[in-house]
């Protein structure tokens, strides 16, 4: 088990690295191709918007032939994409390796997150899988350094040759990694599956808390970088506030991770977007540059607890659900898809037509929305659903397709 966490983990972290390698790279790929504010979103939503397509077709296929074959092919065809980012000449061809990133990214994540929750004690899920949430981390501390020193110091060509050397070196790893694939008896048609999923309130809870983060993540991705460029720093200096908060992030993980084992998911997870929602309108006040800066690495660990949260309170769902804990996470997914698209598009089009203060106030109202909509519902709940799976035993679910115990 600990081998595979490793591995995982260190796909996750290449995997989160290359996602967030663009931030600091946005204001040179503007200055050279001449990008408008919607059409840098667009270079970090293609990423996401290939998430949305592929998440359940992979989560699927990962509960039905096996996670590792899936994760190699995504550690593959991260490594092609990334090769394809550092020669690209044009931005039609840096969308095109942006989506072709997402696609590795979706079998990484969501088949890796979902072989470790598969062979994970259900009462240390939550820690088994903060490993793996704070190698993301890893990799969004990584990601800024590398898009923004290492491209700066060793050239983006050279830069992006080693890591997808590495990216496909852990794939070949994978293949020689013991497998898990869902019991026959969680073996449900895709469409059963979604309709399952969503009527299982854990899994409701983590779609909502995890389109959220998306959402207000993706739009703070590309406002705040521009605005910290119009200021004056340097597209290091930028990577350096990023990367300081995604280390207080990785912290953040691990300990709400077993806290959520211990205490209970649902109660972290409403007060971190009501944090999100203080934090998203500090940004809509005219601070300076000092306190923007210190805002935004406050961010980093609050976001990280709703992911945290979210991918093991999926599999507690499927659990309950009788489902594959593939096709759940592949739901959070395709979730984290659609905010990861939406927000890097919305947020700088609203900026661009109403001004920046509109657009942080928008989504501090999105991340207060999301608190209400994951704590109403958990106060008509049992004391055994809002703790971890290991606190209370869960009361049998029905097999969807039977209506019989599992």
């Amino acid at each position: 088990m600990r081998r595979l966490i490793a591995l995982v983990s260190l796909l996750v972290a290449v995997d989160l690295t290359l996602w967030s390698a663009i931030v600091p790279l946005i204001p040179h790929y503007r200055a050279e191709l001449g990008l408008t504010k919607v059409e840098s979103g667009w270079l970090v939503a293609a990423f996401s918007l290939s998430v949305v397509v592929v998440a359940i077709p992979v989560g699927h296929l990962a509960d039905r032939i096996g996670a590792r074959r899936v994760v190699a092919a995504g550690g593959a065809a991260m490594a092609a994409a990334t090769l394809g980012l550092g020669f690209a000449g044009s931005f039609w061809l840096l969308l095109a390796a942006r989506a072709v990133q997402g696609v590795g990214d979706a079998a990484v994540w969501g088949a890796g997150v979902a072989w470790v929750a598969a062979r994970a004690p259900a009462d240390r899920r939550g820690q088994a899988v903060s490993y793996s949430n704070a190698a993301a981390v890893a990799g969004v501390i990584a990601g800024p350094f590398v898009g923004g020193i290492a491209t700066s110091t060793f050239g983006i060509e050279a830069t992006f040759s080693v890591v997808a050397a590495i990216s496909l070196a852990l794939a070949a790893w994978a293949l020689f990694e013991p497998d898990a694939q869902a019991d026959p008896g969680r073996h449900v048609h895709v469409r059963a599956a979604i309709a399952a999923a969503f009527s299982e309130s854990l899994i409701l809870a983590s779609v909502v808390m995890i389109l959220a983060v998306a959402v207000i993540g993706g739009a703070l991705q590309v406002l705040v970088p521009l605005h910290l460029s119009s200021e004056g720093i340097e597209r290091a200096g930028i990577g350096a506030v990023y990367s300081v908060g995604a280390m207080l992030g990785a912290v953040a993980i691990l300990l709400s991770g077993r806290a959520g084992d211990r205490f209970g998911r649902i109660p972290l997870a409403a007060g971190a977007c009501i944090a999100l929602a203080v934090l998203s309108g500090l940004l809509a006040l005219p601070l300076g540059v000092a306190l923007i800066i210190a805002v935004v690495i406050a961010v980093g660990p609050v976001q990280s607890i709703l992911y945290a949260v979210g991918y093991p309170l999926s599999a507690d769902g499927a659990d309950r659900a009788h489902l594959g804990h593939g096709i759940a996470i592949g739901i959070v997914n395709l979730t984290w898809g659609v905010g990861a698209v939406l927000g890097p598009i919305a947020g700088p089009g609203v900026a661009q037509a109403l001004g920046d203060r509109a657009s942080y106030l928008l989504l501090a109202m999105l991340a207060a929305l999301a608190a209400v909509a994951i704590a109403l519902p958990a106060r008509r709940t049992g004391p055994s659903q809002l703790r971890g799976p290991g606190a209370a035993p869960a009361a049998p679910c029905a097999d969807r397709r039977t209506g019989s115990p599992p």
